[in-house]
């Protein structure tokens, strides 16, 4: 925390929230937003993912010392799957919901997966069975990273390296 009380247009944080209780976490990122507002350009290395997704403008994930991605957060979900929870009207056992995959039905509740270009058609066809709750969630930084890091153990048996970000 030293670091950000500092004038330096560069700033190099490696796991700098480690131990640091809620109320302090949040004190650190406002910190780092005061520093960015200021022009300053922030590397930040964190296993703490959602701190990443909140902080980050730029990501890099690096596996075996190499950058095997790098983006916006927007950019590195691409053409991930979102996931969709609605509760609607009809019974969601008997609704085909063409785009949808690795349905799940409880009760009225209805849960998958959905490719960005199928989102638009999959809320329509909700919309028409009646929605009384719905939830839209794009996969976190989490899912991407354990993702890759999925291919890399299917392709070798070498453990995975630390994710970078930097803003």
């Amino acid at each position: 925390m030293a670091a950000l009380a500092s004038d330096a247009e560069l700033l190099i944080l490696d796991e700098p929230t480690s131990g640091l209780d809620p109320l302090m976490e949040n004190v650190f990122q406002e910190e780092v937003a005061h520093a960015v507002d200021r022009g300053a350009t922030v590397l930040l290395s964190s296993h703490i993912l959602a701190e990443v997704e909140n902080l980050a403008d730029q990501l890099s994930i690096i596996r075996d010392g190499a950058t095997v991605r790098r983006g916006t957060l927007e950019e590195l979900r691409g053409d991930a799957r979102t996931t969709v929870r609605a509760t609607i009207d009809q019974d969601p056992s008997r609704l085909p919901v063409r785009g949808m995959r690795d349905v799940t039905v409880a009760g009225r509740q209805l849960t998958g997966t959905v490719a960005p270009h199928d989102l638009g058609r999959v809320m329509s066809q909700l919309a028409e069975q009646g929605i009384h709750a719905l939830s839209v969630e794009p996969p976190s930084l989490e899912t991407l990273f354990l993702g890759l890091y999925g291919e890399a153990q299917s392709d070798s048996d070498q453990p995975a390296s630390a994710p970078e970000a930097d803003r």
